[in-house]
């Protein structure tokens, strides 16, 4: 199709269609920005997350360990000053003071807190004479904090011991 007139040299409808691509990319990258930033977003919630549930184990395993740590050093070494500490304060209480916490050595950020506390006495039934013997009963408390988050845990284990009537 030759046309004399430069107006027929464009083909019909060319006009209207010159900025529909630059339109439709544009719409495009701005969807792609938006689920780029989406995603990075997403990416560090999570993170944040995980870190938590790290942080959180690792009170809870601190915790139990100082509990099972202070189980040990009394069955090792069969000191019971703690125990009878326990059992001849007036509200059976007795706090551990951080020179006694074992794993305060350790390099970690959390404050720890243990205490002992005497429960009850009763009838033990392990020895073989009914009456020579008495079991006392007891319950640690041990608690890991972190400051400045909220992440801590508290946890409690009993113990019992046979002891002379």
């Amino acid at each position: 199709m030759r046309c004399s007139n430069r107006l027929c040299s464009t083909p019909i409808g060319a006009a209207r269609q010159q900025g529909a691509t630059l339109l439709v990319s544009l719409v495009i990258l701005t969807v792609l920005t938006f689920l780029g930033l989406n995603a990075m977003t997403d990416v560090g919630l999570q993170s944040s997350m995980v870190r938590n549930n790290q942080l959180g184990m690792m009170a809870y395993n601190t915790a139990l360990s100082e509990i099972n740590a202070q189980i040990h050093l009394v069955n090792s070494t069969g000191d019971t000053v703690l125990l009878l500490d326990a059992l001849n304060d007036a509200d059976g209480e007795r706090p551990l003071f951080p020179e006694e916490i074992i794993l305060s050595a350790m390099d970690h950020p959390f404050l720890q807190r243990i205490g002992l506390r005497y429960l009850r006495s009763g009838p033990s039934w392990s020895g073989s004479e009914v009456g020579t013997f008495r079991e006392l009963f007891y319950e640690i408390e041990s608690r890991a904090i972190l400051e400045g988050t909220g992440n801590r845990s508290d946890q409690v284990q009993g113990v019992s011991f046979i002891a002379p009537n």
